[in-house]
C-alpha cells in the first residue's frame, strides 16, 4: 500500500465463517485487537472491524474504498469479502464460484460474454488498486 501500514486490522463478514476461521490464522480474542466503528452503517451491518490502530484502519476504509469493495463484490458475484491489513500488505479474500470453470462444452466458442465478464472483473480490481494507490509503491 502507498502508506506503510504498521498496525494489524481485519474486517470480518458478520454473516459467515470467514477465511480467517477456515485457515485458523486469526483469533480476535488473542490478537490484542479492539472493535472499530466507522460511519458507514451499511458496511457496519455487514462487517465486524478489529484493529490495534484505530486511526490507520479509518484511513484505509474510506468511503471511496468501501464503494470500490461493493463494486468488486457485485462484479465477481462474491458471497463475501474478508480483509486484513498488516505489515504494508492488504489481503482480500474474495469468495466466488469456481473462476477456473470458465469455458464449457455447452457454450459456443463465439460467445464473448465470458470475456466481457472477465474484463469487468479486472477493471473493477484495477479501480480498487487505484483507490489504495497500490500501483504507486516504490
Amino acid at each position: 500500500m502507498h502508506k506503510k501500514v504498521t498496525g494489524y486490522s481485519v474486517a470480518i463478514n458478520c454473516n459467515n465463517q470467514t477465511i480467517f476461521d477456515e485457515l485458523n490464522i486469526f483469533d480476535k480474542n488473542h490478537a490484542g485487537l479492539e472493535s472499530v466503528e466507522i460511519e458507514d452503517g451499511e458496511f457496519m451491518n455487514e462487517y465486524q472491524i478489529y484493529s490495534n490502530n484505530q486511526i490507520e484502519i479509518r484511513y484505509i476504509l474510506t468511503p471511496a474504498f468501501i464503494e470500490r469493495l461493493k463494486e468488486l463484490k457485485k462484479v465477481f458475484n462474491a458471497s463475501r469479502i474478508d480483509m486484513a491489513f498488516f505489515n504494508g500488505y492488504a489481503l482480500l479474500g474474495v469468495h466466488t464460484g469456481n473462476l477456473f470453470d470458465t469455458f464449457t462444452i455447452k457454450n459456443s466458442v463465439t460467445d464473448t460474454s465470458i470475456f466481457s465478464s472477465f474484463y469487468d472483473e479486472m477493471k473493477t480490481l484495477g479501480k480498487l488498486i487505484e483507490t489504495l494507490k497500490i500501483d504507486n509503491v516504490k
